[in-house]
């Protein structure tokens, strides 16, 4: 993006790719000597056409003498668009906002629907970036091509650990949880990704099962739900246990339906048992386990 290049990042949910993508902005517009802004736009499935070109209007300013629009004077704006893959596609396959983005890589600019007499009305000093996942809508080509593409591989189990391991870490020091049960951290690590892979793995989107889609967001869901508990409810290691089975069911096995609970249940029975050497039922107090405030 330094160099006025168009990139388009593509990658599996959870792989870091808005935030790299932001954190690179955040530095260039920090930089005065760069001199680039920034308009951040997230398409999803009802975004149309219309939104997107108010959106760029309102973002760039129109110079008087060349009628051209653009950013202030000296600048080059970025316009990031996350999920750019998600307009709906309509009748004849195509999907209108990524028609007028690829209008402007043609033809630098559009026309003016608002006006009377639907003059093309030009930009420039424009860097268009964007990021989608799989398992979305493919783009024509006829858009892609103008972009520099990236892929943002999976993280592999080091990864992961390492990760997750500095997330539990902070957890567990920010809300004090008692020294005893500091040696269950990397247990809860391996636990949850071990967890998160066989869930992955058994559970698979299908017509009737369309939700059943996890990604490392969800795995952080349960870190989440374990930096809630505070040093007063968290006073044993079986308490820490039973937050993280609590955390689980809510954020993996909530999703399931109920034909697949009976499996969901023995697999995180076997997970319980190896990593935590504990039976779901004298974890769970019999199945009853609840967490508030």
């Amino acid at each position: 993006m330094r160099y006025d290049d168009h990139i388009l990042i593509s990658g599996n949910t959870g792989t870091g790719k808005s935030r790299i993508i932001m954190t690179e902005i955040y530095r260039m517009i920090a930089d005065a000597e760069i001199k680039k802004s920034n308009l951040t736009i997230n398409f999803s499935a009802q975004t149309s056409v219309n939104d997107l070109q108010n959106q760029m209007e309102g973002f760039l300013s129109q110079r008087i003498k060349t009628g051209v629009f653009g950013p202030p004077e000296g600048k080059k704006a970025i316009i990031f668009i996350d999920d750019i893959n998600l307009p709906e596609i309509e009748t004849y396959g195509a999907q209108p906002p990524i028609e007028l983005i690829r209008q402007w890589f043609d033809y630098k600019g559009w026309f003016n629907l608002l006006s009377e007499d639907k003059e093309f009305i030009k930009f420039d000093r424009i860097q268009f970036t964007g990021c989608f996942g799989p398992l979305r809508n493919i783009m024509t080509n006829r858009l892609v091509r103008h972009f520099s593409q990236l892929y943002m591989t999976a993280y592999d189990k080091e990864s992961l650990n390492r990760i997750f391991q500095f997330t539990i870490d902070y957890v567990f020091t920010k809300n004090e949880f008692k020294t005893e049960t500091h040696s269950l951290k990397p247990k809860i690590v391996e636990a949850t990704i071990q967890l998160y892979d066989i869930i992955a793995t058994n559970f698979k989107p299908k017509p009737t099962t369309i939700h059943y889609v996890y990604n490392l967001r969800d795995v952080s869901r349960v870190f989440l739900g374990i930096s809630l508990g505070d040093k007063l409810g968290m006073f044993n290691s079986e308490q820490v246990i039973k937050i993280w089975l609590h955390e689980s069911e809510r954020v993996f096995g909530d999703r399931l339906l109920e034909s697949d609970i009976p499996l969901f249940s023995n697999l995180i029975t076997d997970i319980l048992k190896k990593s935590f050497s504990q039976s779901y039922k004298g974890i769970s107090n019999n199945g009853f386990l609840v967490f508030g405030n």
